[in-house]
């Protein structure tokens, strides 16, 4: 949302330690507000946003369509939707993923969070017109200082375009 040229930012999230984490990290941003909600039940009006950034976020989504599709009526008109910081898998690499979160959580105690955790492919976005703005494998090949940005893929999905 923007306010006579001013950018104002409200984050979503239905875990309230999350967002008292959130409130604690942020307290003197006051362009900043806060909702606990599930983002499908969400109280804003059709239109609202500019920008909408689902950060580190969709592999906590069993249907990552369903949850674009939830998104796609809260733009305003040249909307965008940003995927950044989220694991996004080829048809190939997928089965390898769901093993290797299943052996991750089992070797933590704790391998119910295995199912919790949800691998999407990528091809499933094609359906929006992704645009790719960063493409870690091909981003790192050839670095001089073998320095890494993100390991994930940040996706902007532009309605209409």
């Amino acid at each position: 949302m923007a306010c006579s040229g001013i950018a104002s930012v409200v984050g979503l999230d239905r875990d309230s330690p999350e967002l008292r984490q959130a409130c604690r990290v942020f307290s003197s941003e006051k362009s900043l507000s806060w909702i606990s909600a599930d983002v499908f039940a969400a109280p804003f009006a059709s239109r609202t946003f500019d920008f909408i950034v689902i950060a580190s976020a969709i592999q906590y989504f069993a249907d990552l369509p369903c949850l674009v599709i939830a998104l796609l009526p809260l733009l305003a008109d040249g909307g965008e939707i940003h995927i950044l910081d989220s694991p996004l898998y080829s048809v190939e690499e997928w089965p390898a993923a769901r093993e290797r979160s299943k052996h991750y959580y089992e070797r933590l105690g704790f391998p119910e969070m295995a199912s919790r955790y949800h691998h999407h492919i990528s091809s499933v976005l094609d359906a929006y017109n992704p645009t790719w703005l960063y493409v870690p494998q091909l981003e790192d090949r050839g670095r001089k200082d073998q320095r890494r940005d993100s390991p994930f893929p940040w996706i902007c999905l532009r309605p209409g375009r």
